[in-house]
């Protein structure tokens, strides 16, 4: 039986079709015509082919989001608004389209990078919906009861995240609206790691309810102050970098925020992002020292992250050792028992889903590295930014 693209071309006699072929062939041009306008890609508008990644797209727009995730792309435009058309499945169309506002149209049709990577990996074990806590979620097991407890922490955590977002009215922008943030963040965080769980080793807030004068002025007060914004900016840098890298900001060179804004890292997006802010007196300034740290959190940090595909109980592992390290910098150093549990509960939890333990081991733990050094850069980013804006964040309890 001849398709319609068939009896188009060849157009033999009628005589020789039969007419039960004739009225299905009509049908199915029919049904597919009406599915090609009731169902265009949401890239392009092109015909979709079914889902993509989470959209319904057409077959050139779900590679070009599987290459770009995969081969961890980096796209730029000046205009940020060009159109993305038909035709893409045109070769000689294909090169003409903007690349960034294409791969920004396939986000905001719903395209996800996690399911790149499910994709990927789908072969090897059976992943749960991803959720906004790690790149995969992890059936917890009753072997590893501490890093179950950091699942959970990072769970509230983004639960709250997501309260915010809801209820946030804040019209600020820039600078002003992060540190809004970073202050809800704080309180947070505080609530949920430091004041009660495993980390309470790390700073007993209760005695920092009791105001005494002269405790606050001594050196083991001030270290403790420090010890714990510390902890939590390197907190913020895991979850910024988490954040960039489930949102495009790999392949669109931006850092992605916790209350759902994000600026381009280049000189000219920061540029732009403290000047909406009218305390800040010169952005130009502020774009230029706090680059680095922005760079080095998006392009090291973030696509590391992205490409490690790493599950709840790695992130967990992860965040647990970083704010282990991060307090044996800025504290004296301890050995910490917590660290070692860790260690011993991820052992235990790759060697019964029969992975290569050394391997995947070694990876999860030199991603700390750029962690810890973009923490510490983080930390002096805040501090000028507080002498620039000549406030305090409230960083303590």
């Amino acid at each position: 039986m001849l398709s319609t693209t068939e009896a188009q071309f060849n157009t033999p006699s009628t005589s020789s079709i039969p007419v039960t072929s004739m009225s299905g062939s009509r049908r199915r041009s029919s049904s597919s015509s009406a599915g090609s306008v009731s169902s265009p890609c949401a890239v392009c508008s092109d015909p979709a082919e079914g889902m993509h990644f989470g959209a319904h797209a057409c077959a050139a727009c779900g590679a070009f989001f599987r290459r770009s995730i995969a081969e961890q792309k980096v796209y730029t435009c000046a205009v940020k608004n060009c159109p993305v058309q038909g035709g893409i499945n045109k070769a000689s169309k294909r090169s003409t389209i903007c690349r960034y506002c294409r791969f920004e149209k396939c986000l905001n049709a719903g395209m996800s990078p996690q399911e790149v990577q499910v994709k990927r990996l789908r072969q090897l074990e059976e992943t749960s919906p991803v959720d906004s806590h790690s790149f995969f979620s992890t059936p917890l097991s009753s072997s590893t009861p501490t890093l179950e407890h950091i699942v959970q922490i990072r769970r509230d955590l983004a639960d709250q995240r997501q309260l915010f977002q809801l209820q946030n009215e804040n019209q600020c922008e820039g600078a002003e609206a992060l540190l809004e943030c970073l202050r809800v963040e704080w309180e947070t965080f505080r609530e949920l790691v430091l004041n009660q769980g495993i980390f309470r080793q790390f700073v007993d807030p209760r005695r920092y309810f009791h105001i005494k004068m002269e405790l606050d002025s001594s050196p083991e007060f001030a270290e403790d102050i420090t010890l714990s914004r510390g902890i939590f900016l390197a907190s913020e840098v895991m979850d910024w970098a988490l954040l960039t890298a489930k949102q495009g900001g790999v392949q669109k060179d931006s850092c992605f925020f916790p209350d759902g804004s994000s600026t381009e890292i280049s000189a000219a997006g920061l540029t732009s992002f403290f000047a909406k802010d009218s305390e800040i007196k010169d952005p130009q300034c502020m774009a230029r020292l706090c680059q680095p740290m922005f760079a080095q959190l998006v392009r090291t940090c973030a696509r590391s992250l992205q490409a490690a595909h790493i599950d709840e109980l790695e992130t967990a592992f992860l965040y647990g050792t970083l704010l282990i390290q991060i307090s044996g910098i800025l504290s004296t150093p301890t050995q910490h028992p917590l660290q070692n549990a860790l260690f011993e509960e991820l052992r235990s939890h790759y060697e019964s889903s029969g992975s290569e333990l050394s391997v995947k081991m070694g990876n999860i733990i030199l991603l700390n590295s750029p962690l810890i050094q973009t923490a510490l850069e983080f930390r002096e980013f805040i501090s000028v930014l507080e002498i620039e804006k000549r406030i305090d964040l409230g960083l303590s309890f």
